[in-house]
């Protein structure tokens, strides 16, 4: 059993690798509560100035600004001489990936809980001006049946577009993001129809053996929908093409992805003006907070949620 304050996980028990990352299922020992954690080699970020900044912002905005039942929670964040650690929230279902493993398809009454759940977290991406970049099943968790979104990359962000690194898995990404290496709102909204269309039909709309395959699959050949499969409803089918137009200025916005009839009844109150998805300038607020952290950890180092951890002990 490895020791990280007042955590215990055993190397046994690790449930996700990525690629600088890898996620151990864990105990708080004085309340006996599972939790997650998420080691990031402290050697590896701070080589690499954006991933140093970029993994600042996520401690930041997880604990100050992201809180939602559909995005998994994060608790705490503690470094040591060699590592950092990501606290989170624990789920008991596996990600959607595994569970398209297991029966290949949703109904349409799955499949549209599976999207409220994603549009309800991403109401709390969208006001504070956070592009996902890599939203693809597997970043997408289930805990108790609901579905909550994980691995938002904060290594740049904002509301700007984010050119120059292809960031995320070609499969889900859009036209603009494999041709441009082009970040932006949209991207997120292309994302979503590629998962929801393989969730309802088993299979993604286009394929490709690799990234420059996979754009000129989805430049030449139109989107079409099985035959075989006549259950789904044709306003869903009608989302679906709104978030996959190719030309991105006919792809659906979020504004009218949450008014869109196959979904409005979900979000009345968004849709009745009681709650309005501003992008809000991100940079600034983060800006505010940092300076505010800068205050709290020289006035209250005891706080146990700031988001610089900070040296604790690891036995």
């Amino acid at each position: 059993m490895k020791n990280i304050d007042d955590y215990c996980f055993s190397f046994k028990d690790k449930i996700r690798q990525g690629s600088q990352t890898q996620v151990y299922i864990a105990t708080k020992q004085k309340t006996g509560e599972k939790v997650t954690i998420k080691w990031l080699n402290k050697t590896d970020i701070r080589q690499d100035d954006k991933l140093m900044e970029g993994f600042r912002i996520e401690i930041q905005t997880y604990f100050k600004i992201l809180k939602s039942p559909n995005i998994l929670a994060v608790f705490d964040a503690i470094e040591t001489m060699n590592s950092y650690y990501i606290i989170q929230e624990y789920w008991d279902g596996g990600d959607l990936e595994e569970l398209l493993k297991k029966q290949k398809l949703l109904s349409e009454k799955d499949a549209i809980k599976f999207l409220v759940d994603i549009l309800n977290g991403f109401t709390q991406l969208i006001k504070n001006g956070i592009i996902h970049k890599n939203l693809k099943p597997e970043n997408i968790l289930i805990d108790k049946q609901t579905y909550k979104i994980t691995n938002i990359d904060f290594v740049e962000r904002g509301n700007c577009i984010i050119q120059g690194t292809l960031v995320g898995t070609p499969l889900y990404m859009s036209p603009q993001t494999l041709d441009l290496f082009i970040h932006n709102a949209k991207s997120d909204v292309w994302s979503l129809g590629i998962i929801l269309y393989e969730v309802l039909f088993g299979k993604t709309p286009w394929t490709g053996k690799s990234p420059i395959e996979l754009l000129q699959s989805i430049k030449t050949q139109p989107l079409k929908f099985p035959t075989d499969n006549n259950q789904v409803s044709l306003e869903i089918q009608d989302l679906i093409i709104g978030c996959l137009q190719v030309d991105e200025s006919k792809r659906l916005s979020w504004e009218e992805i949450y008014k869109h009839p196959a979904v409005s009844q979900y979000f009345t109150d968004f849709n009745l003006g009681n709650i309005k998805l501003e992008e809000k300038d991100t940079q600034q607020i983060l800006q505010k907070e940092m300076d505010q952290l800068k205050i709290d950890s020289e006035t209250a180092k005891d706080k146990d949620h700031d988001a610089k951890a900070f040296s604790k002990t690891e036995n």
